[in-house]
């Protein structure tokens, strides 16, 4: 029963994140088709864009350290319950 229900966070929570990811990228078209449309320089609008892709690739950094740290944690008690 303990699996079914951690196997149901993990998807839950990957979906969560997937539609997270959705609606960030939906708003970078539509702030990038607004700042278009209203004339902005072509520079500013990149810059702008490449604000959400920063946004990502933090999110992404985090998740893979907090893994790392997941990992190391579990081989330690791993050997702890072994030694």
């Amino acid at each position: 029963m303990a699996f079914v229900a951690m196997i149901y966070g993990l998807v839950t929570a990957n979906m969560k994140d997937r539609l997270m990811d959705e609606t960030r990228i939906k708003q970078m078209i539509i702030d990038g088709l607004i700042t278009i449309q209203n004339g902005e320089n072509p520079h500013f609008i990149e810059q702008r864009l490449r604000s959400y892709l920063q946004h990502n690739d933090d999110k992404k950094t985090k998740q893979e350290t907090k893994c790392a740290r997941d990992r190391k944690s579990r081989r330690k008690s791993r050997i702890t319950n072994d030694g």
